[in-house]
């Protein structure tokens, strides 16, 4: 693997969202099971209407 590439993981499981029109957001919430060898990043988008993806949320973690 070429050093600028992105290692390949395991996709999250049991992916849930739920929305609450009361304050219009969505939860989201998933499974990970953590490699010890790896750091693992989440980033959350989010679009309207098809525009340009604004990332939401961010999360490292380490091993």
């Amino acid at each position: 693997m070429a050093e600028d590439e992105p290692e390949v993981i395991e996709p999250v499981k049991d992916l849930r969202a739920q929305y609450d029109p009361a304050t219009q957001t969505i939860s989201l919430a998933w499974s990970y099971t953590i490699d010890p060898e790896k750091d693992v990043s989440f980033e959350v988008r989010q679009t309207v209407d098809g525009r340009k993806p604004t990332v939401i949320a961010k999360q490292k973690i380490h091993s």
